[in-house]
């Protein structure tokens, strides 16, 4: 009854895991983040067959079941390998510093599998089988755990020191990430025919896909940008808390002079480079969304002025740059901004009609001129 409840518990995680998986293959935004999300799927789901088969074969074929627990425990920290370096592009988004940091993520995974090759030839330093044919767990049973811990709390420390590349959701999901399996872990020791520490992570990973990857796919497809229905979620629950922040409306003048006289695809082009300048000039906490057309809203995570006026400085210095590079003489941006100070006294309605009016009454101002 334990096996079969061990096994059932395992079957229940692949199921998820597989449902992720095809619904990340099934859609048509094939960027490199969820892709890295799939493998991490994959690992997972390998670690989860090649156990369950250890455990179904045990008491029939030693021999075979021996080797699964070998491959098993060879792969144990794939998994966590794969996600750490996932979290690392998500934070950085710079392939190939990644690749340079990926010769240290590999340490823990060479360390454990060559504690098995030594394992193999001096049998009982992790497990052995005996004269019955049982499994008999050695005193270093607990180092390939330990190791991959070592790599989690490593890794973390290094995302932290440079936590102001992170963004709030992903801060969470990094905790997430960390708590959930050590949790699994600690509750293992105590019911130990349960493998509650895979249920775990695979919870983590659901998270991981639901509060990240699901928003990014689901982003604007000409600009990569945050959608409309995105920022009235955000803004819903930014009202409800006290901290002040800013509310920035921008539309691009003669916009559709440029359609008429270039075409939509040139206009389509000048939209993806002002999202470009708008994620670049923006901090990593920050929010940029695509309203629709040439609008767009950003949300500043701060209460400062002077944060906000060189968030605006920065975009409108690019953007004539941008005009001199491309010899765009015509195109110009209208702004309006929004201090919310106390989001308590403010509804999203009305938040959006006054910065809405804010940001006309800027492109009045500038057409008098």
């Amino acid at each position: 009854m334990i096996s079969n409840a061990r096994i059932d518990l395992h079957i229940f995680c692949l199921m998820v895991l597989m449902v992720i998986f095809i619904y990340i293959r099934r859609n048509k935004k094939k960027s490199f983040s969820p892709r890295m999300l799939n493998w991490v799927i994959l690992f997972l789901s390998f670690t989860l067959i090649t156990e369950a088969t250890a455990w179904r074969t045990e008491s029939l074929y030693k021999n075979i079941s021996y080797w699964f627990y070998v491959i098993s425990l060879s792969t144990s920290s794939f998994q966590t390998v794969s996600w750490i370096c996932y979290f690392d592009y998500k934070i950085y988004g710079d392939i190939q510093a990644l690749k340079k940091r990926l010769k240290y993520y590999a340490v823990a995974p060479a360390a454990i599998l060559s504690l098995m090759v030594y394992n193999f030839f001096r049998p009982g330093i992790v497990f052995e089988i005996d004269q019955a044919g049982t499994i008999v767990w050695g005193w270093g049973s607990w180092l390939p755990p330990v190791i991959v811990y070592v790599l989690i709390l490593a890794s973390l420390w290094f995302f932290l020191k440079n936590r102001n590349m992170i963004e709030g959701r992903l801060t969470q999901i990094l905790l997430v990430f960390i708590v959930l399996p050590i949790f699994g872990s600690i509750i293992q020791q105590f019911t130990e025919d349960i493998p509650v520490n895979w249920a775990m992570y695979t919870l983590a990973l659901l998270m991981t896909f639901i509060s990240v990857e699901m928003l990014e796919l689901y982003r604007d497809e000409l600009t990569n940008l945050a959608t409309r229905r995105q920022l009235e979620n955000r803004l819903q629950f930014k009202l409800k808390n006290k901290a002040p922040f800013f509310v920035v409306m921008m539309d691009l003048d003669n916009f559709k002079s440029i359609n008429d006289t270039r075409g939509h695809l040139e206009g389509d082009r000048v939209l993806q480079a002002f999202a470009d300048i708008l994620i670049t000039s923006i901090n990593p906490e920050d929010f940029a969304c695509r309203v629709g057309g040439d609008e767009f809203m950003l949300i500043i995570e701060s209460r400062e002025d002077h944060v906000m006026h060189e968030v605006i400085q920065r975009i409108n210095m690019r953007v004539e740059e941008f005009k001199k590079e491309e010899s765009f003489f015509e195109l110009g941006v209208s702004i309006g901004v929004e201090k919310v100070e106390t989001p308590e006294s403010y509804d999203l309605d009305g938040l959006q009609r006054s910065i809405d009016s804010k940001m006309y009454e800027h492109k009045k101002m500038k057409k008098q001129r």
